[in-house]
């Protein structure tokens, strides 16, 4: 099952719903390495004005 309305472009094609859910429930928990773990080695994450940050390391990082 894909998650409705999401149009992954790129990496992560297979976004699904389960993989929203999860990805969630450790935004939840607040533990920065939970979260940085669902982004690929080189993924980009952009957290709230900040410029985007680059690789696993570096997203574990800025939401520590």
């Amino acid at each position: 099952m894909h998650a409705e309305g999401v149009t992954p472009q790129g990496r992560g094609l297979g976004i699904t719903a389960e993989w929203v859910w999860a990805y969630f429930r450790d935004v939840d928990t607040l533990d920065p390495r939970r979260v940085a773990r669902h982004d690929p080695d080189d993924g980009a994450f952009r957290f709230a004005n900040r410029p985007p940050v680059r690789g696993r390391d570096a997203i574990q990082q800025l939401l520590e």
